[in-house]
């Protein structure tokens, strides 16, 4: 059988850290492992600043080519205003994959662009090249489809070969504007079960340096549409045995969180972990807690939280709970009130958060295995 080899197309790549960062990277080792081969157009880190690949990866079965583009923050200062970061995104990831096609189209046999900025540059290329191209959408955006941005987006990708959705909610949304509902695929992500497990929290707290302390872990960028600052208003309205641990290397709220970890003793800045110690502190916390603002999609956080065995009190927004059930996660409005109140029942009743840690592995287990990755390579033959 003929190697398939996919050319995909993203604004960010590990090192720039980030969710979509890492699902792209462990689809990628999922297909490379599995006899696909990948080109990969991108760029260098424009929002994690510190950072840099190389310019040109050559791995088994995988070749990255990173390009430099101007950070400065823009994304972020862009979110709100979609066309703007259109025009920020698009260009450079345009001219270079352009150019990769000229050389190399009788290679490629499908194009798969990672959101709608790397649409804009599949959609002129399959144009050129008459490629099958396949759409990866993993945000949830609220598009109407009235409004001119959803007949812009439809417009954008009803010649699409097929999408595929990081949630239920994501293939609706896509659905609503138009796109034909059966060539939509929704996925969940999945996680290394093997590194993402569940170990003695109590003698992992103590190697961390967190004693025999209770904790809530927070891990995301330091933006308000992510909520760390509702968790620093709850920490200060809940038991001080109560301990609030944020892991985060990037935000605007990065000073806020420094500043209230000096000055709140059950509040407790880690600043950035690379990703392979991520894990630790998944297991040796007592509880994860999600308190986005917004219609977030399928937050992997919580799933490789879960993995660990650590229970989730999180925002009922997006597709959060599409992910989760009862079993597993307590969801609410993200308010500080109903933070407080959940974080401190379970803390007031062990044996209710125990019963939430054991069904956490389980649930893992039957959702989030590898098998998800085969799901959105399966597009490929549709």
């Amino acid at each position: 059988m003929k190697q398939k080899k996919v050319l995909i197309i993203i604004p960010f790549c590990k090192p720039n850290i980030g969710g979509a960062e890492t699902l792209l990277e462990d689809y990628v080792e999922y297909l490379r492992n599995n006899g696909y081969y990948i080109y990969l157009q991108t760029y260098q880190p424009i929002t994690t600043f510190d950072v840099k690949g190389e310019n040109y990866e050559v791995k088994k079965n995988l070749e990255i080519f990173r390009h430099f583009w101007p950070g400065f923050n823009l994304f972020h200062k862009f979110e709100n205003y979609p066309a703007l970061n259109f025009f920020y995104l698009v260009p450079g990831l345009f001219f270079h994959s352009f150019l990769f096609m000229l050389k190399n189209h009788k290679k490629v046999d499908i194009v798969n662009p990672w959101g709608f900025a790397s649409a804009v540059v599949a959609r002129i290329l399959k144009i050129f090249f008459k490629k099958k191209t396949i759409l990866m959408v993993v945000s949830l955006y609220e598009f109407s489809k009235r409004s001119l941005y959803g007949k812009l987006i439809y417009w954008l990708i009803k010649n699409f070969n097929h999408i595929v959705t990081e949630s239920f909610k994501s293939k609706a949304e896509i659905a609503a504007l138009g796109f034909p509902e059966e060539k939509i695929t929704s996925f969940r992500e999945w996680v290394d079960l093997k590194r993402f497990k569940p170990v003695n929290r109590t003698s992992l707290k103590k190697k961390i340096g967190w004693g025999d302390k209770f904790i809530v872990l927070f891990v995301g960028r330091a933006i308000p549409i992510k909520g760390a600052d509702i968790l620093l208003k709850t920490a200060k309205k809940v038991n001080s045995k109560i301990n609030f641990a944020f892991i985060s290397g990037a935000g605007p709220q990065i000073e806020l969180l420094k500043k209230e970890a000096k000055e709140n003793q059950n509040i407790i800045f880690m600043g950035a972990v690379p990703y392979d110690k991520l894990h630790l502190y998944y297991q040796a916390t007592d509880l994860f807690a999600i308190p986005s603002r917004y219609e977030e999609n399928v937050a992997r956080t919580m799933i490789e939280a879960i993995a660990c065995g650590t229970p989730v009190v999180a925002s009922n927004m997006g597709a959060i709970p599409q992910a989760l059930d009862k079993s597993v996660s307590i969801l609410i409005k993200p308010t500080v009130e109903n933070f407080a109140e959940k974080i401190k029942m379970l803390y007031d009743n062990p044996e209710k958060l125990t019963d939430l840690q054991k069904n956490c592995r389980r649930f893992a287990l039957n959702n989030f295995s590898s098998k998800n990755a085969q799901e959105i390579a399966d597009c490929y033959d549709k």
